[in-house]
């Protein structure tokens, strides 16, 4: 199955995370199709220099033409590169979300000195209004919020509550894996300890399972884990160090206009997007 992913791709010199997940997690490369996309504006970013939109759009192309020339030093298929340089309109954070719009992508990818979409970006009430928009029109791609990992990870950590967040990221990770078989997935659930109930717990897990396997992976893939106690994003982030996952996985909570209103806030996975700073985030919304 091709997967189509959206590589977003700055001028920033260290920001390169992004590339660098996808080359070396993604070991079939013949079924990947990517766009490299850089929003750019008529100035200089690192010297405040006004330019002309005709020079800075062929700044920002020669920057695609190198990272795509990287990738395929990694062995991506030149004919399945598309190059997207795209004048900013009004916010870089919109102005993404607006190219989401235009295709089904399979993921959108973000480097963590990615001057594109901040952490503040995603907080910003404005742009979950435009994720709200996305998802009327049918489809929200997951998030993969990089990290330069700096020692070989492998695995997925994937974080199941129950909700349907995270029924659709088991099921989207199983979908990746099948075609990755380095990889293996280790679902965690955890419980509060006032409100533990074993068999819930474990129908939560069960569930989840089942997801991965009906979207391919085979269960010998697939290992999990309860665990009991407060300050779910501490425990995760934990758990990512000491297994030495590449990849933590998870739905935010909730859906609907009132969660968007201002995402991640007060939620698990808000608190492990700000720390987690040794794996990469896929965020299902």
């Amino acid at each position: 199955m091709e997967r189509h992913l959206l590589l977003a791709v700055g001028t920033h010199p260290h920001a390169t995370s992004g590339q660098n997940f996808v080359s070396d997690f993604l070991t079939k490369k013949d079924n990947i199709k990517l766009t490299l996309l850089t929003i750019y504006t008529a100035y200089d970013e690192y010297s405040a220099v006004a330019l002309t939109t005709h020079i800075a759009e062929k700044k920002a192309l020669a920057v695609l033409n190198e990272v795509r020339k990287t990738l395929e030093a990694k062995g991506f298929d030149h004919k399945k590169i598309t190059l997207r340089p795209i004048l900013v309109q009004g916010s870089r954070a919109r102005t993404l979300m607006h190219e989401i719009n235009k295709e089904q992508f399979d993921a959108v990818i973000l480097s963590r000195r990615e001057r594109i979409l901040t952490l503040e970006d995603f907080l910003d009430t404005s742009v979950c209004t435009e994720l709200l928009k996305t998802e009327k029109k049918g489809h929200i791609p997951p998030f993969w919020l990089c990290r330069q990992l700096t020692e070989k990870k492998k695995g997925v950590l994937l974080c199941t509550d129950g909700s349907n967040p995270s029924m659709r990221i088991a099921e989207y990770v199983g979908g990746i894996l099948q075609e990755i078989p380095e990889q293996d997935v280790c679902v965690l659930h955890i419980t509060d300890p006032a409100k533990a109930d074993s068999s819930d717990a474990e129908s939560v897990v069960q569930q989840t399972v089942e997801k991965i396997t009906a979207a391919g992976l085979d269960q010998s893939r697939i290992s999990s884990k309860i665990l009991e106690g407060r300050g779910a994003a501490r425990i995760i982030i934990d758990q990512a160090t000491q297994g030495d996952f590449a990849v933590v996985a998870m739905g935010t909570a909730g859906t609907g206009q009132k969660t968007f209103s201002k995402l991640f806030t007060g939620s698990v996975a808000r608190n492990v997007f700000k720390e987690l700073t040794e794996a990469v985030l896929w965020a299902s919304f």
